[in-house]
C-alpha cells in the first residue's frame, strides 16, 4: 500500500498517462507493508489498450529501490559531514592566525 504522502502523486501520475498514453517512467513513491516497514519504490506506469485503442488497463513494473535510496542518504550525510569538517578547520585556522602574538 502507498504511504499517504504518496498517494497523490500515484493518482496523479495514473492520470497523466490516461490523459496522454505516454508511459510515466521513475514515478518514485514510498509504499507500507503489512508489517509497517516502509519501503521506496520506482515504478513506471504504462497504459494498456484493446483491439480499438480504448484504453483498458495499466502496465505498471515496480523496483525495491531502498537500498539505492539509503545509499543516497548516507553519501549526502559523508559529504555535509567533511563540509562541516573543513569548514571548521578553516575557522581554527584563520582564529589561530589572528590570535598570534606579533
Amino acid at each position: 500500500m502507498a504511504e499517504a504522502s504518496s498517494r497523490s502523486r500515484l493518482g496523479e501520475s495514473f492520470e497523466r498517462v490516461l490523459a496522454s498514453g505516454e508511459t510515466a517512467k521513475s514515478v518514485d513513491w514510498v509504499a507500507v507493508r503489512r508489517d509497517g516497514a516502509k519501503r521506496f519504490v520506482e515504478s513506471s506506469i504504462s497504459l494498456l489498450k484493446d483491439r480499438k485503442g480504448r484504453p483498458s488497463g495499466f502496465s505498471v513494473f515496480l523496483r525495491d529501490i531502498t537500498e539505492r535510496k539509503r545509499s543516497e542518504a548516507l553519501m549526502r550525510a559523508k559529504l555535509a559531514a567533511e563540509a562541516a569538517s573543513r569548514t571548521k578547520g578553516e575557522f581554527l585556522a584563520s582564529m589561530s592566525t589572528k590570535s598570534a602574538p606579533r
